[in-house]
């Protein structure tokens, strides 16, 4: 394998869906990778693609951008793209993501989240998310979604023999038929 590279993959079971995820990352910032997950809305799965790039700002500052590509092959009228960013300063990342035409066409949107991780001593760290969308068309947003939707986390990570692993809690306002119930999460993903 070519030493500019680094790659990652990754497998999730969320209550009875499978998630599974691989990404390329190259030496000079770029990255590209997939994501992939059984959905029960759709007569397929949900087949994600992206590509961004990381860098530094400052040695305490860094950043992430990229575009980000959500399919549906079952239904491609649910197909939507994103644009996305971040900062990361310590142990804190502040983010975006816009859409000019959300899932199944529920107009623009913007996320917005924060996350915050830390060490709990050798080998185990706790992350924390918060995240929040908002849309242009709230009513045809409401029409997919029922309503406005905060999402939050929180995840206990630790690493054997080279793989990592991580126990999360999921959850979100949302009380429409597409958003997720409260969910417990186990990743395990090894860097190639």
């Amino acid at each position: 394998m070519d030493p500019n590279i680094f790659s990652e993959a990754s497998i999730k079971l969320v209550e009875k869906r499978y998630q599974a995820d691989f990404d390329v990352n190259f030496e000079n910032g770029i990255y590209v990778g997939t994501w992939a997950s059984s959905i029960d809305f759709s007569n397929g799965p949900e087949l994600d693609y992206y590509v961004g790039y990381v860098g530094d700002l400052t040695e305490a500052v860094s950043f992430d951008v990229g575009y980000l590509f959500y399919g549906y092959p079952g239904d491609s009228t649910l197909d939507f793209e994103e644009l996305y960013g971040s900062l990361s300063f310590g142990d804190a990342t502040v983010g975006f993501n816009f859409s000019d035409d959300y899932f199944a066409s529920s107009g623009e949107t913007t996320y917005v989240y924060v996350d915050y991780g830390f060490s709990l001593g050798e080998n185990w760290s706790l992350g924390l998310h918060y995240g929040t969308i908002s849309a242009d068309d709230n009513v045809a947003y409401d029409e997919v979604f029922g309503d406005t939707v905060d999402d939050y986390s929180i995840s206990l990570s630790t690493e054997v023999s080279g793989v990592g692993v991580d126990f999360s809690f999921i959850d979100s306002s949302g009380s429409g038929a597409l958003d997720a119930d409260a969910e417990f999460a186990i990743t395990i993903s090894k860097s190639l």
